[in-house]
């Protein structure tokens, strides 16, 4: 019976031990380590919302480009196609005044040699084209 008492003793002094420790370990967490991750976790949440919105910025200023990168390339090909259609132009001018020279200098040397054809003198002379 005695053992038996004796280790009711037992029992009851770690049952009073486990007690102590768990509310020791109890007011650790509770009192230090919970509020410490606690603060942890809201300087995390507040990294990510810098985060997120730097990154919404980014987006937005991304967008911003471009658009503008659309619109100077709309610009930079309407430049383009003026610039081809007054080089045409300028190409075909020359071809039409070449022709143009062509033309006049056959005149002009038509009437010279009908003018000769009749005794009379000629108006000018026509120089290379």
């Amino acid at each position: 019976m005695e053992a038996f008492a004796q280790k009711g003793i037992l029992i009851k002094v770690l049952d009073d031990g486990i007690k102590k420790l768990y509310s020791v370990a109890a007011g650790v967490v509770e009192g230090k380590l919970i509020p410490e991750l606690k603060n942890k976790l809201k300087s995390v949440q507040s990294f990510f919302t810098t985060l997120s919105n730097t990154v919404k910025q980014a987006n937005k200023d991304i967008d911003a480009a471009k658009l503008k990168l659309t619109t100077e390339i709309a610009a930079i090909g309407e430049i383009k196609t003026e610039t081809e259609t007054t080089r045409f132009y300028v190409d075909y001018d020359d071809l039409m005044l070449s022709l143009l020279k062509e033309a006049a200098k056959k005149i002009i040397n038509t009437c010279n040699e009908y003018q000769k054809r009749h005794g009379k003198k000629t108006l000018f002379e026509v120089s290379e084209v």
